[in-house]
């Protein structure tokens, strides 16, 4: 009995098929792990402005602006003007827009006062490893480096405690949901998309040292999403 041998080109054929099926099947579980996780952060953002909502000082949803402006729908009613370019987008975690910054810094020109404040919460999404992404002068400044979430913690003028967070980083171009928040105890905790990243002590007891008025979205000229930037009166622990 003659055994018919599968030719080079068949053997290929039947190889590219199988690679293509394994591509496909991959990018669905890629795909179906990162809609889970953002499902996971939403509800995470959920749950803290469920139980700090009686605190809320200001929110700046983003979900209305002429590329110039964001509006703070918190009680403080401090707008934010841009010194260069960004655009809303639609498919964002928060509502249906959020900003995309096109290297602009976002100033707070207002004359809020000084009102002290003990969590900042946001949703960030940048392909970025290193950049600025809050800073108030000599009271907080918030940044990633190597993709990993900083939180520099003034306790003094130029004097500040730099508390990094640990595990995932944040530049792989999808949502993350971070929050600072200091307690009655002077710990802060620092959390990205629900889970622990950092705990210390901040020497300080809470935000707030500094008027708003100083503070910058988007300090270095790079590309990057945020949506709803809020700050509370209380901390999440």
């Amino acid at each position: 009995m003659k055994i018919k041998a599968f030719t080079l080109i068949e053997l290929t054929a039947v190889v590219s098929i199988i690679a293509i099926l394994t591509g496909i099947v991959v990018y669905g579980i890629n795909d179906w792990k990162a809609d889970a996780n953002l499902k996971k952060s939403i509800a995470h953002s959920n749950n803290v402005k469920s139980k700090l909502a009686t605190s809320l000082v200001g929110e700046w949803k983003m979900e209305e602006n002429d590329n110039f402006h964001i509006y703070d729908s918190g009680r403080l009613g401090n707008t934010g003007m841009a010194d260069g370019t960004f655009t809303t987008q639609t498919a964002c975690p928060e509502g249906n827009r959020c900003i995309y910054s096109q290297g602009a810094e976002i100033y707070f020109y207002g004359n809020p006062p000084i009102l002290k404040f003990k969590t900042v919460c946001f949703w960030i999404k940048s392909s970025n490893a290193n950049f600025d992404i809050i800073n108030s002068y000599n009271d907080f400044h918030i940044y990633s480096s190597g993709g990993l979430i900083t939180f520099n913690i003034y306790s003094a003028d130029n004097v500040y405690t730099s508390i990094a967070f640990t595990g995932a980083t944040i530049n792989d171009n999808s949502w993350h949901f971070i929050c600072g928040s200091i307690d009655n105890n002077s710990t802060f905790y620092g959390t990205t998309d629900g889970e622990a990243r950092a705990t210390g002590s901040a020497g300080v007891s809470s935000f707030g040292r500094k008027s708003l008025s100083s503070m910058v979205l988007g300090i270095d000229p790079v590309t990057f999403y945020m949506d709803d930037l809020i700050i509370f009166g209380d901390s999440i622990y």
